[in-house]
């Protein structure tokens, strides 16, 4: 899984050839937006899921605190 930043890399990558095809999208560059948006959710539900783990944790232990 790439991380959060070779994500961001690539795609001012992808967006700096766009702007050089004087904003023409080609099929590879589609394709390496279509690859990359599918890694940036993956991503982004991971980091989602994790937050929502510390919370649950944060709250338990604010729980057993105040027991």
């Amino acid at each position: 899984m790439a991380s959060i930043y070779n994500i961001t890399t690539e795609l001012e990558d992808i967006f700096l050839e766009l702007e050089e095809n004087g904003g023409e999208l080609t099929p590879e560059l589609e394709e390496r937006l279509a690859i990359t948006q599918e890694s940036l959710k993956s991503n982004l539900i991971v980091i989602v899921k994790h937050i929502l783990c510390l919370i649950l944790k944060l709250n338990l232990v604010k729980k057993k605190s105040n027991d």
